[in-house]
Parts: structure tokens; sequence; C-alpha cells
């Protein structure tokens, strides 16, 4: 149980936080909580199946909001990044307007969702993380080579 006392927030287990600190830990907590914009070539048939796994989970609609850069619509807009950058990695735009891409921004994915957690841990280490990104940028590098998908499907509904 929490209170205010003389401009200090106690807790029940004898911590205590400045009012300014609890307020920091108040806007963190919800800007965690803040959807995460997720960039994906939706030509892409790997991309988009990752991405229909994706939105399956629970926590995706809370969480996450999808933008098809393969879209004939697709504005990346005067602060973001261009459509060939936005084709060359996955990309994510966190709540506070930052973008990040590659592997990075498969693991703020993995945290929102609460998914991997034994890999996420791994990137952690440096070693794994290194592997990680070498692991992603040949993906990066083969995948613009990959068959796409036809003009006439979406959402991984294809008309014959």
């Amino acid at each position: 149980m929490s209170f205010y006392k003389n401009k200090r927030v106690f807790s029940s287990r004898r911590s205590f936080y400045t009012i300014a600190s609890f307020k920091s830990l108040v806007t963190k907590e919800r800007k965690k909580n803040m959807k995460v914009t997720v960039f994906f070539d939706g030509s892409c048939h790997l991309c988009s199946r990752e991405i229909a796994h994706y939105r399956k989970h629970p926590k995706a609609k809370e969480k996450l909001e999808f933008v098809d850069i393969a879209a004939s619509d697709f504005d990346p807009g005067k602060e973001a990044p261009s459509k060939e950058d936005f084709m060359k990695a996955m990309h994510i735009r966190k709540a506070d307007g930052e973008f990040v891409k590659g592997v990075e921004a498969f693991l703020i994915i993995w945290e929102k969702l609460g998914v991997f957690p034994i890999i996420t841990r791994l990137a952690n280490i440096q070693f794994f993380r290194f592997l990680m990104e070498i692991g992603y940028s040949i993906f990066a590098k083969i995948r613009v080579y990959l068959p796409k998908k036809k003009a006439n499907c979406h959402n991984d509904n294809c008309s014959r």
C-alpha cells in the first residue's frame, strides 16, 4: 500500500521515491503500455506470415499497430525513414516516436508480446546479439530475392 507523506511516496516495502521520481516511473510505465507501430513488407511471404503470427497473439491489438509498407497508399512521411530504408530492414516506431530497426525491432516486439523470453535474454549477451545481428543482416540482404506475393493478395488471402 502506497501513500503520500512529506512530498515522498512510501510503499509497504519500506522503499521510498520522491514525487518527481514517482512521476518518472509512471511516465515510463505509460510509455511501456503505449502501442508500437510495426512496419512490414506485405509483399514478402515470410514477412507476412510472421506478422500474421504476431497478429494472432492476444496482446497484439493493445500493444502493436501494423503498417504494410508495400501497400500502394503507404507514405513514410517527412519524419520517417524513406520507403527504401523501410524495405531494407524491419522497422518499428516506439511510443516516443523513435524509429528502431533490425534485431532491436524484433526484440521490442517480442518484449511487448511477452514471447521468446529466452531469446530476448540471450540478446543481452554481446556474443549472442552479434550472432543475431549477422543472421538478420544476411536474411535482410537475401529477402529481396525471395518470391513475392501476387498483387491480388491481401492478408494472406489470394484470389485465383
